[in-house]
């Protein structure tokens, strides 16, 4: 990646069972099979991670950012205080 002429090399680890995908089925297990805040106007589908299937689909009204904030800081348990080691997951 370049930025301000520099080139820099960037790299991402993610632990099992605590990156992008897993972060995807936890704001859609919220949902319980219902419309979430988080999915696009016109979308209805499912999302499968893990073995599991997960309902995604959009609210009739689109999506809505501050309804996907909360959907999504509830399931990742932002607020939680019951890990107190580095490496937690949500789940």
């Amino acid at each position: 990646m370049y930025l301000k002429g520099r080139k820099y090399f960037l790299y991402v680890h993610s632990y099992l069972h605590y990156g992008l995908l897993a972060a995807r089925a936890e704001i859609l297990k919220v949902s319980e099979d219902s419309s979430n805040p988080c999915i696009v106007t016109g979308f209805d589908g499912t999302y499968k991670y893990g073995g599991k299937e997960f309902k995604a689909a959009a609210f009739p009204s689109g999506a809505s950012l501050d309804e996907c904030r909360r959907v999504a800081v509830n399931a990742l348990k932002v607020n939680d205080s019951l890990c107190t080691h580095m490496k937690c997951t949500f789940g």
